[in-house]
């Protein structure tokens, strides 16, 4: 068709006529020579609605005709074409325009009454740009008076009043053509509905707006799996431009192998209209491995589930505080265990032993009645330390004393019956005006009884200095030797609970604990207690 491509490359202005057989001459015509048939042409109630009358009675001859001649033929595919024109015109939400800028009076296919409301084909440019929205007339006229024989083509987006007081958006896509002195003469195009579109995009930026704050990954992808927008918190944690991410599909952002056999089976599922959560561990290149919380939200389109806002929460901390806890739990428990060990084996192999050789001797004495004077006073001394024995292991389980004589003299107790049982010198020194709670006492007690296990354990030294020291609002309790030493950091990772057991008693009565040792250098361990404890610290510390 010469016509359609000397309009295509701008060479000619196109008449209504486009797809007249090549046979006929050219019926180009000015717009202001157009006469009512030739505005109905271009208003579709057909592009061509003088070619569809000659095709009526076309048409009734060819369906009576088994052989169609080339004619009947071609006037057939033109009907094809026209039709198919329309359906997807009206597909689109779109119709075509024809401005005359000499007239002013703006042309407009059939189409129009779906877009705008109401089916007025033939207006001026005037009229159309006052219904133009406010905001947007500044635009649309740009869009005509910078257009120039070089720059002809032009495309916005802009609003539109309906009558009712409802605001649609339309994109404009058109041509302007130019006399040989460079002047317009007019302007051709196209105009769609794009409406749904534009909301589509708000609810994304209000999407945008309401996940860039928070701390969580989010990220919204499409049906093909692309992403579509992505918060600054990933992309910052990633260390990734947002271009490095949105338009990208999610194969490329993870591991192709845990992208087919986790994230893409549970994307599915979500477009299913399902909610969905799990947890994985995954190593990033940027960061490395991390514990996440996947959740994925489906969101409801015009066409059922489109697109879905993916959720991600880094729980890698709260992961290995779990960890932690349930390592420090199985350490408990192994404490517990020894504990129960150490106490059942002094009281088998120690105590029952010894009461063991009282009754025997007691025996002896029944038989023979002539020594008991002399038996009796062993007997007596054996058994006093026995008790002395069983109330020292009672001291440890349970120090009463603390709560009958205070904490420094309980405390002064512990040390003097320690030194005596490990055959250690405890230098023990106490300058406290203020009452101590039961609450911080226990808390010192059991630091003083694990460190100084330890240090008679370890440290290979006979004498341990500890000094309790009342500071302004606080409890100072310091403990020191000078023995072999060790490296505080390898001991933390140990099997043994000591360390961990310390350090969480000082937390729960809102203190502090510092330890400081080396190999062959020896040790201190410093704690500082507020004197006053809130309502949780008593429930934790008790």
């Amino acid at each position: 068709m010469p016509e359609l491509d000397r309009f295509l490359s701008g060479r000619c202005t196109p008449c209504p006529d486009l797809f007249r057989p090549p046979s006929e001459p050219c019926a180009f015509k000015r717009p202001q020579d157009y006469n009512e048939a030739d505005k109905q042409a271009l208003t579709g109630k057909g592009l061509m609605t003088r070619k569809r009358k000659r095709l009526r009675g076309t048409a009734a001859k060819v369906i009576k005709s088994p052989h169609p001649s080339q004619p009947e033929k071609a006037e057939i595919d033109i009907r094809l074409i026209e039709e198919r024109w329309r359906l997807a015109a009206q597909a689109g939400k779109m119709y075509a325009y024809d401005w005359d800028v000499a007239t002013d009076v703006v042309l407009r296919s059939g189409e129009v009454a779906s877009i705008v409301g109401r089916d007025v084909s033939v207006l001026t440019r005037a009229q159309v740009l006052a219904r133009v929205h406010p905001d947007d007339r500044a635009l649309f006229a740009a869009s005509v008076t910078e257009r120039t024989p070089d720059n002809p083509d032009t495309q916005i987006s802009y609003r539109v009043l309906d009558p009712d007081g409802c605001v649609k958006w339309l994109g404009k896509t058109a041509r302007a053509y130019f006399d040989g002195n460079g002047r317009m003469v007019r302007m051709i195009g196209m105009v769609t509905d794009i409406t749904e579109c534009k909301l589509g995009e708000e609810k994304l930026r209000e999407y945008e707006r309401a996940v860039e704050g928070v701390e969580e990954f989010i990220s919204v992808f499409d049906r093909e799996y692309r992403c579509i927008m992505t918060n600054r918190a990933y992309l910052s944690r990633r260390k990734l431009t947002r271009e490095q991410v949105v338009g990208h599909f999610a194969r490329e952002l993870v591991d192709e192998e845990v992208y087919e056999t986790v994230i893409q089976p549970k994307l599915d599922e979500c477009f299913q209209g399902k909610v969905v959560k799990y947890e994985l561990r995954y190593t990033y290149p940027e960061i490395g491995e991390r514990d996440l919380l996947a959740e994925y939200y489906p969101i409801e389109g015009w066409n059922g589930v489109d697109r879905i806002v993916c959720v991600l929460h880094d729980i890698t901390d709260h992961k290995r505080a779990e960890r932690a806890l349930a390592d420090m739990t199985r350490k408990l428990i192994e404490a517990q265990e020894q504990e129960r060990a150490r106490i059942g084996r002094e009281l088998h192999e120690d105590i029952n032993q010894r009461l063991a050789r009282v009754s025997n001797e007691l025996q002896q004495l029944q038989n023979n009645p002539s020594e008991i004077e002399d038996r009796v006073r062993k007997l007596q001394k054996r058994t006093a330390e026995i008790a002395n024995d069983v109330q020292a292991l009672s001291h440890e389980l349970h120090p009463s004393k603390l709560e009958y004589l205070g904490v420094v003299a309980g405390m002064t107790s512990w040390c003097k019956e320690f030194s005596e049982g490990q055959e250690i010198e405890v230098n023990f020194k106490a300058e406290i005006g203020s009452a101590i709670s039961f609450e911080i006492g226990i808390t010192l007690f059991r630091l003083l009884q694990e460190a100084l296990h330890n240090a008679a354990k370890h440290s290979g030294v006979k004498r341990v200095d500890v000094e309790l020291a009342e500071q302004p609002k606080e409890i100072h309790l310091t403990i020191r030797d000078e023995g072999k030493g060790f490296d505080v950091e390898e001991a933390r990772r140990g099997k043994g609970l000591g360390l961990a057991s310390m350090e969480e008693r000082v937390r729960l009565v809102n203190g502090t604990i510092a330890i400081e040792s080396s190999p062959r250098r020896g040790t201190k361990i410093r704690v500082h207690i507020p004197l006053a404890l809130g309502p949780v610290e008593q429930r934790q510390a008790a």
